[in-house]
């Protein structure tokens, strides 16, 4: 951001020209005392000044007002207005030059102790500190002084200009993010400042929005962020952090929600959320694509999520990894179509060869489906793999499965297995024991 507050009206008085008056609204100026002209030996030293700035020969300008200022009386006015102009030649070669610090400094000082500065220039001279400390490195060097001469700004221009107030916003949000701890009333400064800049037009900077959101994040406040960063994608869909953002923002409401009722609605949020930074081409890794499908599927979508994951796995925009074939074969079981499911585990099962997890779900999904030497296959593969979350669970089935094929070595060979697994249900264990030792087979319930 590149402010040109009015330091350029002490050149043209300096030329005898007409002072340029000051944009920003400060509080009404008293007539400027005596003390506030230029000593009548300098002003004709100033003279070449005007060729000079006139050919923006900012060097050469420079080169005048140096032994000026050194000699200039301290406390005067002579020494201000010299200041002035060297800080002013200086941002005009480089509008970010920190060695306009100093000289600003010495201006605002005198201003503030001697009344050298009528309340227009305290003000252009606050705003520009507020920028150039902003822009120190490492930037939390300059950040509390950026904020103090920011606030001082505020506080004496009562309608300050937008590219003032988005400066301010943008200090107040950086300072507060800096510290050690992030300040809290700095961020509401931040979050009330970007509100002031957005009230001032109908079609207000887009930095205010985005200054607005962040503040909000920071303080919590998630469901404001979420709207203001609704407003943000409305404007301007090519806004692919704050797709982001958004999609975060509904799912920590989502995670926050006391009852079903708000949970699902922010989930269907974070749904659309995906769907409409999508069409844009953002938000379309392989995560975020598997997110899509698994918040339809909570959604209750079966097989809306079974389509978006047959499609993405076929096509790579979905890792081929465990969770997706699970989702992929619970999302074909709920549509009713047990068999898409199948071949999907199958498939998934075979290129797998220390994970047995998949295995394990194949197995499940066959002793449902009546598919008995499968199932018993599929579990036998799971444990040989292993990796299994529940180890216990899957020797119970196997001994069950040998015990439903009445061959009760087997079964008896599984449940000692099971027995020595922390996840195995003791009542579940205890009621195939009496089947094996009654020689009867009992088929258990469907997994």
């Amino acid at each position: 951001m590149r402010l040109r507050p009015p330091i350029a009206a002490l050149v043209l008085l300096t030329l005898g020209l007409p002072p340029f008056r000051a944009s920003a609204s400060a509080a009404a100026e008293p007539t400027a005392p005596a003390t506030r002209e230029l000593s009548s030996a300098l002003v004709p030293r100033l003279a070449p000044l005007r060729a000079l700035a006139d050919a923006k020969d900012f060097p050469a300008a420079l080169a005048l007002v140096a032994p000026l200022l050194a000699a200039a009386p301290a406390e005067s006015y002579d020494l201000v207005a010299l200041s002035l102009l060297r800080a002013q030649f200086l941002l005009a070669q480089d509008s970010a030059d920190p060695a306009a610090i100093a000289p600003l400094e010495t201006a605002l000082r005198l201003g503030d102790t001697r009344g050298l500065l009528a309340p227009s220039q305290t003000a252009d001279v606050l705003l520009l500190l507020a920028q150039l400390h902003a822009r120190q490195t490492p930037p939390a060097d300059g950040l509390s002084r950026a904020t103090e001469c920011a606030r001082r700004y505020l506080a004496l221009v009562p309608q300050p200009p937008a590219d003032a107030l988005r400066l301010a916003a943008t200090v107040f949000f950086s300072a507060a993010q800096a510290a050690a701890a992030p300040d809290r009333a700095l961020l509401a400064e931040a979050r009330d400042t970007a509100r002031r800049g957005l009230a001032l037009d109908r079609a207000p900077d887009p930095a205010f929005f985005l200054v607005l959101a962040a503040a909000q994040t920071a303080l919590g406040e998630t469901a404001d962020a979420a709207s203001t960063l609704e407003l943000i994608v409305a404007r301007d869909p090519g806004q692919r952090d704050c797709w982001a953002q958004l999609y975060a923002a509904y799912l920590g409401l989502a995670s926050a929600a006391k009852d079903d009722a708000a949970v699902r609605r922010y989930h269907l949020r974070a749904l659309l959320t995906l769907e409409r930074a999508q069409a844009n081409h953002f938000l379309n890794s392989p995560a975020e694509n598997f997110a899509r499908a698994a918040l339809a599927f909570n959604l209750g979508q079966p097989a809306q999520t079974l389509t978006l994951l047959e499609s993405g796995l076929r096509d790579g925009t979905i890792a081929a990894d465990r969770p997706a074939w699970e989702l992929l074969a619970a999302a074909a079981r709920q549509s009713h179509q047990e068999e898409r499911a199948l071949t999907a585990l199958q498939a998934a099962a075979a290129a797998r060869t220390t994970d047995g997890r998949l295995d394990f779900a194949l197995g499940q999904l066959c002793y449902s489906l009546g598919h008995l030497p499968d199932a018993r296959a599929s579990l036998r593969a799971a444990v040989a793999k292993g990796g299994l979350d529940q180890p216990g669970r899957a020797a119970l089935l196997l001994a069950w499965l040998a015990c439903d094929a009445r061959d009760f070595a087997d079964a008896a060979r599984w449940l000692a297995d099971a027995a020595g697994r922390p996840d195995t249900p003791p009542d579940e264990l205890a009621r195939l024991r009496r089947a094996v030792a009654d020689a009867g087979p009992v088929r258990p319930a469907t997994p």
